[in-house]
């Protein structure tokens, strides 16, 4: 899997591309700037992808030359280094402007003074020689020889520099002949063109060649395979610790900025430390392990992080809810809503919790089912929990027939009033980025808060399929637990095949009927 490289920015207003690269921190003091924006001077969508390329690339040389610090080169480098430039003075652009900048003739007569060609000039005081040789051309030409070795990203020496200020001082002397010979009209070919030597430099192969990776060039092609749900989760998380790191590459992060993301959030008591390490930073370890796969990056720098917790919080197990909480959440359930509620909630209070106290599922699969998941099957009536009604942590659908008590309730009754893929009990039309079937549980979670159960143990959704695993084990075997539930199988093996309606539903009927206080006495 390749990632997406950086794209040309297209002006909202003008419509020319442009170039804009991040610079890598450890190159901001020598670049001199924290973002590189530069026209590439074309409204063509394909010619701006090409010169993108073309200004990326030469951008990423330039930084890793100055990575390596200060270097030295040879004669022959100074020579060869000379030639590029001597040739560009001959072309249409900077640095022919800077040799045109003053009448070339005049140019020309201060470079022969520095160089030490021309000892006498009619008017000396106009063109003094100005200490050594080296000197005085970093007078002259200075600006232009550090101008390309920026735009090499090169850091030389003082030898170097002077070795190299000769070399271009003799090749502008050169250059500023021909450019005479074109003014007085001799356009032919400079016999001495061919003196310079093609410019060789080390191979920096133990240089990263990608550029910088962006949060949002890894997520684009990492979470395609994401649920909504995990994305909606994890993308918060990530950006968090970017935030808090300080940087925008992906690859820069490190595990101190991990530790240090950490110890922020959790001192700042915003999440408890099992809650920190089962979410947030297991959200990091995911990303990274998928960026590692991906050839993205080499290292995971959360793989030996860790939150060490407390014996407060290893103590803190869920659990399922109790009978008497039970009772009073299902007890709640049959008694009419008050007046101003929205149909959907009411709907959702009468039902939600008693279909999970039946099957074990999780509250969204439940809140999120539609009119057409009310299947009949092999002669039991099912409810199909499938990804295409939302998210779903699996994301592999299952029937799990009802138990004989809901269908004695009336629950086929109630379904049958919607038609199609209309939801059961969420609002269709809802607004918003929170997803509907989400806003009934959270309203169903507050809802049994209310009704006093708020030891922080026991989820009020959650705890349903807890105490359905509890009661389940005494009567049915656990890999049919899991078929119901949607746990994953516990071998390999067992996730061959599937549990048919015919299988399962007798296995549901095996667990006891759910007898209100009420109703006991009715039966006694």
């Amino acid at each position: 899997m390749v990632l997406r490289m950086a794209n040309p920015w297209k002006h909202p207003k003008t419509g020319v591309y442009y170039l804009r690269m991040r610079v890598p921190k450890d190159v901001q003091e020598f670049v001199g700037a924290t973002l590189i924006k530069r026209s590439l001077h074309t409204k063509d969508t394909n010619e701006a992808k090409r010169l993108h390329s073309e200004s990326a690339t030469a951008l990423l040389q330039q930084w890793k030359m100055l990575r390596k610090g200060v270097q030295s080169i040879t004669d022959r480098q100074a020579a060869a280094m000379a030639g590029e430039l001597y040739k560009s003075a001959l072309e249409v652009g900077p640095y022919r402007d800077f040799l045109l900048s003053m009448r070339a003739a005049t140019r020309l007569m201060q470079i022969e003074i520095a160089l030490g060609e021309m000892d006498e000039f009619p008017k000396p005081e106009l063109f003094p020689r100005v200490g050594t040789r080296e000197e005085a051309l970093e007078g002259i030409i200075g600006p232009l020889v550090s101008d390309y070795l920026h735009g090499k990203g090169l850091q030389l020496d003082q030898l170097s520099r002077d070795r190299l200020l000769v070399a271009v001082g003799y090749a502008i002397r050169q250059a500023a002949y021909q450019t005479l010979r074109e003014c007085e009209g001799n356009w032919r070919a400079d016999p001495e063109a061919d003196r310079f030597p093609v410019l060789e430099l080390p191979a920096l192969k133990d240089e990263k060649t990608d550029p910088e990776l962006s949060l949002d060039d890894a997520w684009a092609e990492v979470s395609k395979g994401y649920s909504s749900a995990t994305c909606k989760r994890f993308r918060p998380i990530l950006e968090g610790l970017m935030t808090s790191a300080n940087k925008s590459d992906m690859r820069a992060i490190a595990a101190t900025d991990v530790q240090t993301w950490m110890g922020a959030i959790i001192e700042k008591g915003a999440v408890s430390r099992r809650s920190f390490s089962r979410n947030n930073l297991a959200a990091v370890k995911s990303f990274f392990n998928s960026l590692k796969e991906a050839k993205a990056v080499t290292e995971n720098p959360a793989a030996d992080v860790h939150v060490v917790l407390r014996k407060l919080d290893k103590g803190r197990k869920m659990r399922g809810f109790r009978d008497d909480e039970a009772i009073k959440i299902l007890e709640s359930c049959l008694l009419a809503p008050p007046p101003k509620l929205h149909k959907h909630y009411a709907d959702a209070r009468r039902w939600v919790p008693w279909l999970c106290a039946y099957t074990g599922a999780r509250v969204n699969e439940i809140t999120q089912a539609r009119a057409c998941d009310i299947q009949f099957v092999e002669k039991y009536w099912c409810i199909l929990i499938t990804p295409e009604a939302g998210t779903q942590k699996s994301c592999d659908e299952r029937l799990v027939p009802l138990h004989p008590h809901l269908i004695e309730q009336g629950f086929l009754g109630f379904a049958q009033t919607k038609q199609g893929e209309q939801p059961l009990f969420a609002a269709r039309n809802a607004k918003g980025k929170t997803r509907p079937s989400e806003l009934v549980g959270a309203h169903l979670a507050k809802w049994v808060r209310n009704l006093g159960i708020k030891d922080i143990k026991v989820a009020p959704n959650h705890g349903w399929r807890h105490r359905f695993k509890s009661e389940a084990r005494e009567l049915i075997s656990d890999a049919r637990i899991d078929a119901i539930q949607g746990h994953a199988p516990a071998t390999e093996g067992r996730k061959y095949g599937d549990f048919a309606p015919k299988v399962l539903g007798p296995e549901i009927a095996k667990l006891p009927k759910i007898l209100l206080p009420s109703q006991q006495l009715q039966a006694a």
